[in-house]
């Protein structure tokens, strides 16, 4: 196991912290392709359950992506899954290995020599493999990488998009128009940067934040999104439709409102490609 449980424990502190809603975990958790055991426990003991199944089923490092993605701001949290990535998916050349350990033995011989004993500083970063044949094993907390070539083989984690994957909260401006956004056409007021409102996205993040999303049914757009401020209110005044297949540009990062769903800011200039004309309106 990579991981000790007085390790795993800490890591589950530590993401229960910041996730500490259920709903935001198992959603994180299925995006890494991981099922959780719905039994109510709370966030530090359900964490810990997460991270010892995802490491078991060597889907830590797809954990640590999609968990992320969801603050590239938020500098611990990247230290943290970039540690979780890496340490996961190290991967040794036996080939070189071999070759080095017998090029050692000819100076030193081959008592008390092991690989695992040399104080190489563990090398956390990848880059494309080689050509000739590699096995990927699972390192321990005290492993280390042994390359003796003059070019590491190693891997780099996954590089993150800038901009945040989602948000839990979203203030429109306190200057903003008001009334119909029908202007100077569907969803537009009369500057760019003019706040218009949100609209709902479904249960499937449509995507990172300036990003190019399809809207895959239509939509009203209204003054404000449900949530806590609100009551949960999905009935605000409509400012704009949007149909199916705008193309709309994503600002400002989705916001996830309990139970899982997202709603998108949208401000004048967001729509940058308009559906057909025969497309439908607004359905939900």
């Amino acid at each position: 196991m990579m991981f000790s449980d007085h390790e795993c424990r800490e890591l589950a502190a530590f993401f229960a912290k910041r996730f500490s809603e259920p709903s935001v975990r198992t959603m994180l958790a299925r995006q890494a392709g991981i099922k959780e055991d719905e039994d109510g426990a709370d966030p530090g003991v359900a964490w810990e359950r997460l991270i010892t199944t995802a490491q078991n089923r060597r889907k830590l490092p797809k954990l640590a992506i999609v968990a992320a993605k969801t603050d590239a701001t938020d500098q611990n949290l990247q230290a943290v899954c970039n540690l979780l990535g890496a340490r996961a998916r190290i991967v040794r050349n036996r080939t070189i290995a071999a070759a080095a350990a017998a090029c050692l033995a000819i100076s030193f011989g081959y008592a008390g020599f092991t690989i695992g004993n040399d104080d190489t500083t563990p090398v956390l970063a990848e880059v494309s493999l080689p050509a000739e044949p590699v096995i990927e094993e699972v390192l321990s907390v005290e492993d280390a990488v042994v390359v003796t070539e003059a070019d590491p083989v190693i891997e780099e984690p996954p590089e993150i998009p800038d901009g945040p994957a989602y948000t839990t909260a979203h203030t429109a401006p306190e200057d903003r128009p008001t009334g119909p956004a029908w202007r100077n056409g569907r969803c537009t007021y009369s500057n760019a940067g003019d706040f218009i409102g949100y609209w709902y996205a479904g249960d499937e993040l449509p995507g990172r934040q300036g990003e190019i999303a399809e809207v895959k049914l239509g939509v009203n757009v209204r003054m404000d999104y449900p949530g806590l401020h609100n009551d949960f209110d999905t009935r605000a005044k409509v400012r704009c439709i949007l149909k199916r297949g705008d193309k709309v540009k994503l600002t400002d990062a989705a916001i996830l409102v309990p139970p899982g769903k997202y709603w998108v800011p949208l401000y004048h200039g967001d729509l940058v490609e308009e559906a057909p004309e025969e497309n439908l309106v607004a359905v939900r």
